[in-house]
This record gives C-alpha cells, sequence and structure tokens, in this order.
C-alpha cells in the first residue's frame, strides 16, 4: 500500500496530518546529520512507537513498520522515506491503517 522506495514520494509541500480516511503523513529535515544516522533514528522511532521493523533498505532511504492489531484498527503500518539534500536529509513518515468502524 505504501510507496517502496523514497524516489515516489513527494517531499517538501505535502499536505500533513491526516491526509485520508486512516491515513497520516509528517515531514521533517535533519540538518547536518548523515544517512545512518537518520535511519537509525527511523528504526528506533517506529519501535518506541509500538512498530515491528519490517524492512530497511538503506540504499533506497526507506525504513518500514508494522504494527499489529488494536482496539480501533486491524493493523497499521507505516514507511520513513529519506532523501539526501546537499547539507540535510528531508524525511517523510507516511502511515496507513485499517480502521474497524465506529
Amino acid at each position: 500500500m505504501l510507496p517502496q522506495t523514497a524516489s515516489e514520494v513527494i517531499f517538501e509541500g505535502g499536505k500533513e496530518g491526516k491526509v485520508g480516511w486512516s491515513s497520516y503523513r509528517e515531514e521533517a529535515i535533519f540538518k547536518n546529520v548523515d544517512k545512518k544516522q537518520v535511519i537509525q533514528a527511523a528504526k528506533v522511532g517506529l519501535g518506541d512507537a509500538g512498530f515491528a521493523l519490517k524492512h530497511v533498505n538503506n540504499a533506497e532511504g526507506v525504513v518500514f513498520g508494522e504494527h499489529g492489531m488494536t482496539l480501533h484498527d486491524w493493523n497499521i503500518i507505516a514507511g520513513v522515506y529519506i532523501k539526501e539534500g546537499e547539507h540535510d536529509k528531508l524525511v517523510v513518515v507516511l502511515v496507513d491503517g485499517s480502521k474497524d468502524i465506529g
């Protein structure tokens, strides 16, 4: 359901917050850090949010996680996408879930 590579994602200027019935998007810019640090931060952040890591691809700049069933969701997936700028890293986080009615 989510893009598989960072090159498929629109960086900068996309709508943030709730962007669909059960879809969310956030953007961030990290200055003076390398790509490995951003990927490590994405892995830790997803883990802290209760997501199990499903796939990490350093070359493509993506980290995927999956959160199992909750009281209101059947399944939640998240993708962290990293694009390298000259002195910074642009990051987009996309989250999509299957919501229960109600």
